[in-house]
């Protein structure tokens, strides 16, 4: 059976995958999992691990590997600390935020500059943001008041 082992990365590269399709499975800190649609995999920097597609029904997947500076709070942000794995479910504007990070990484000389970096920055904002819990209090609470804003320009013209 065909599958990825764990590549020597820079020290402060994570490694972020989502099963889009199929089905396979991880080995992570000595255990198999197996993995289908949906499920948001947040592997640490310089963790042994090994991942593969089921024979019978393989899996599509995207990834990115990111580093640098915020590395670490993005990664919080998606997954609390000792977690390394949730759900998230199929959304087209991730799928197409994730598409315009590949295509924009596809050409050697733009790869460092600065549109792929605000593309996964943004990859990784929106999906925190689909991570986030919205309750319908919440939704109310957002909802755009007009008679509210007048007011608040009104007192606060300076």
């Amino acid at each position: 059976m065909p599958f990825h082992q764990w590549q020597r990365r820079r020290p402060t590269d994570y490694l972020l995958f989502w099963i889009i399709r199929g089905q396979g499975w991880v080995r992570f800190r000595g255990t198999k999992y197996m993995m289908r649609v949906g499920d948001l995999i947040l592997l640490p920097p310089v963790e042994p691990h090994e991942y593969g597609a089921d024979p019978a029904d393989p899996w599509d997947e995207v990834w990115v590997h990111f580093g640098g500076k915020s590395a670490r709070w993005f990664a919080e942000q998606i997954l609390p600390r000792r977690e390394w794995r949730s759900r998230l479910e199929m959304d087209d504007l991730v799928l197409q935020r994730w598409d315009e990070l590949v295509i924009a990484t596809a050409d050697p000389r733009r790869r460092d500059g600065v549109l792929p970096h605000t593309l996964l920055a943004g990859l990784l904002g929106l999906i925190i943001d689909r991570r986030q819990p919205h309750s319908p209090a919440a939704r109310r609470t957002a909802a755009f008041d007009v008679d509210r804003l007048q007011l608040y320009i009104h007192q606060h013209l300076a």
